[in-house]
């Protein structure tokens, strides 16, 4: 579970907590936290993810080739967990918000930006 540190329900975003992302090549883990929002568009809603801080122990990382690859394993995380939810409603029967969503192509754009 990802910890909230702060939400806007005005622009639909959130930041999280510090993430750790263990990685078997690293000695110490990589933390982030990353700004998540939504924003409805067309008929599609478009989930944008954004890098709020990066780390590993106490040094801060400025490469942009690793901030981008954290940003897209949280999207990929997202999308994922959104996966769940709908195949679990679906599987289910139930008639919750998750029976709704639906991932095919063109109705929900994912991005990924360096910040």
């Amino acid at each position: 579970m990802i910890k909230v540190r702060q939400k806007n329900a005005s622009d639909h975003s959130l930041i999280t907590g510090w993430i750790t992302w263990p990685r078997g090549d690293e000695y110490i883990a990589i933390q982030t936290r990353q700004k998540i929002q939504l924003n409805p568009e067309n008929n599609q809603i478009v989930i944008t993810v954004t890098n709020e801080s990066i780390k590993q122990g106490e040094e801060s990382i400025t490469d942009q080739a690793e901030i981008q690859r954290y940003n897209i394993l949280m999207l990929n995380e997202l999308i994922d967990s959104i996966n769940k939810l709908r195949s679990t409603a679906t599987s289910s029967g139930a008639q919750a918000p998750y029976a709704i969503i639906d991932l095919q192509t063109g109705s929900v754009i994912a991005v990924a930006y360096l910040k």
